[in-house]
C-alpha cells in the first residue's frame, strides 16, 4: 500500500471516531475534546454527489492534488503536497430548538479535532498537516449545514511512487 493511499486510510479512520460520546485528546495542547456530532457514522471517501437528506449526518473526503518536489533527504525520494478536503453535513432535527450553523461549528470542531489527535499520522507525514482554511455554509432552505477544512500533508516517498 503506498504512503498515499495509508494517509487516505488513517483519514477515514479519524473521521470515523466523530461520534457524540467520543472523545480525543489533542497533539498540540494535551486537552480533550468531546465529539458533539455524529459525523462518523457515514462516511464517503471521494463522494461529490448531493448527499440525500436521509443520509446525514455524514462526512466526506477528497484526495485533491498532490504536487511532486525533489526531497531534501537524498537521491531516489519525491516530496509531495496532499490537499485534502473535508466536508462534514448537518442538518436540523427541529428549526425552533437548534440553529444549522451552531451544528456545522461544533461539526468543524470534531473535524479538526479528529485530524489534531495526531496530524503527523503516525509518522506518515514529514510535519504536522497544516489547515489550509475552514469555512462553513448553510442551506438557504435553513436546515442543513456544511463543515468544511481543506488540509495539506506533506510526506515523502521513493521516486516514481505515491
Amino acid at each position: 500500500m503506498t504512503i498515499r493511499e495509508q494517509l487516505r486510510k488513517k483519514i477515514e479512520a479519524r473521521l470515523g471516531e466523530i461520534r457524540v460520546g467520543g472523545q480525543v485528546v489533542l497533539a498540540h495542547s494535551g486537552k480533550v475534546h468531546a465529539f458533539a456530532s455524529d459525523l462518523g457514522v457515514r462516511i464517503y471517501p471521494f463522494r461529490s454527489d448531493d448527499v440525500p437528506d436521509e443520509e446525514i449526518p455524514c462526512v466526506g473526503f477528497l484526495d485533491q492534488e498532490s504536487p511532486a518536489d525533489e526531497s531534501d533527504e537524498g537521491a531516489g525520494l519525491q516530496r509531495y503536497k496532499l490537499a485534502v478536503g473535508i466536508t462534514g453535513l448537518v442538518k436540523v432535527a427541529d428549526p425552533a430548538l437548534e440553529k444549522p450553523e451552531d451544528l456545522a461549528t461544533a461539526a468543524l470542531a470534531d473535524i479538526l479535532a479528529a485530524i489534531g489527535k495526531d496530524p503527523e499520522f503516525d509518522g506518515l507525514a514529514e510535519a504536522w498537516a497544516r489547515l489550509g482554511s475552514v469555512s462553513i455554509e448553510v442551506d438557504p432552505n435553513g436546515f442543513r449545514a456544511a463543515a468544511n477544512v481543506e488540509l495539506e500533508i506533506e510526506y515523502q516517498s521513493k521516486l516514481w511512487e505515491v
